[in-house]
């Protein structure tokens, strides 16, 4: 199935062995005003549930890990993706996500589990691979919508929104060789 389809659908092929994974890298998806959301409350929760089951930590994005971080699950490990820049008013695309995780994470050595909602997770698994990382994306992602987020692009509202958009992102990250 190629990857506009799954964007477009949320089907996704997983693969890998989730046993495998040292690390788990979330993807934040939507808001962008401070608050979490849905998206991210979803995403939070899936990651530390595959933390705690593997005893692994995670590395997340500012909403999902605010998320996390409002859960106060006791003894896990996380490490915040920020932006660098205040100007970027929290939002940072996936490969400046990217960018910044393989300074924190060993590409070569770490098998990556890449959690997302369900319909950007195929876009970030590949990007994620194209960049370096030996991933792993599991079954059962969220597939959860935001009808509250403020994002610009207010593309996380719908399925439709994100339908109207996600094309687009697909073919600009192809053709800036991102995925």
């Amino acid at each position: 199935m190629g990857i506009l389809r799954q964007a477009l659908t949320g089907e996704y092929q997983p693969h890998g062995l989730e046993s495998d994974a040292k690390v788990i890298l979330a993807f934040a998806f939507g808001r962008g005003d401070g608050v979490p959301g849905v998206v991210n409350e979803a995403i939070a929760e899936f990651a530390v549930k595959q933390a705690e089951q593997r005893r692994i930590g995670i590395v997340a994005q500012l909403a999902v890990a605010d998320a996390i971080e409002q859960m106060h699950v006791p003894n896990l490990s996380l490490v915040r993706i920020d932006p660098r820049d205040p100007a970027e008013h929290h939002y940072m695309n996936s490969q400046q996500i990217l960018d910044q995780a393989t300074r924190l994470i060993d590409p070569e050595t770490e098998r990556v589990l890449v959690v997302a909602q369900a319909f950007h997770a195929p876009r970030a698994d590949r990007q994620a691979q194209r960049t370096g990382f030996r991933t792993i994306l599991p079954s059962g992602l969220p597939d959860v919508w935001d009808p509250d987020s403020i994002r610009q692009e207010r593309h996380c509202r719908s399925a439709i929104a994100w339908a109207k958009r996600e094309p687009f992102v697909i073919a600009h990250h192809l053709a800036a060789g991102w995925i």
